[in-house]
């Protein structure tokens, strides 16, 4: 599907932006793999330990918690009013 709206030029530039990404939380993962804390990062890093889910797994599974996290709020929506209707 992604294909199918990009260059090739331009899905070549993304897959290198998603190794460097899991490169960083791959690293992430193991700064708190001796001390996890009791958050979302903490908990997967202790999956990876206990090897109930692979290093791979666990960066898959931080890449939308960390798009969440790092995402701008979102303005409130303005309600329209009807037509024929002033507000």
């Amino acid at each position: 599907m992604i294909g199918a709206t990009l260059s090739l030029h331009e899905l070549g530039a993304l897959v290198v932006r998603s190794s460097e990404i899991e490169s960083w939380i791959a690293n992430q993962l193991a700064s708190v793999a001796n001390k996890p804390d009791d958050d979302i990062l903490g908990a997967i890093a202790q999956g990876v330990d206990d090897k109930v889910l692979t290093v791979h797994a666990g960066c898959v599974i931080c890449t939308p918690c960390s798009a969440l996290e790092a995402s701008p709020p979102r303005p409130a929506r303005q309600q329209r009013a009807a037509p024929g209707r002033e507000p």
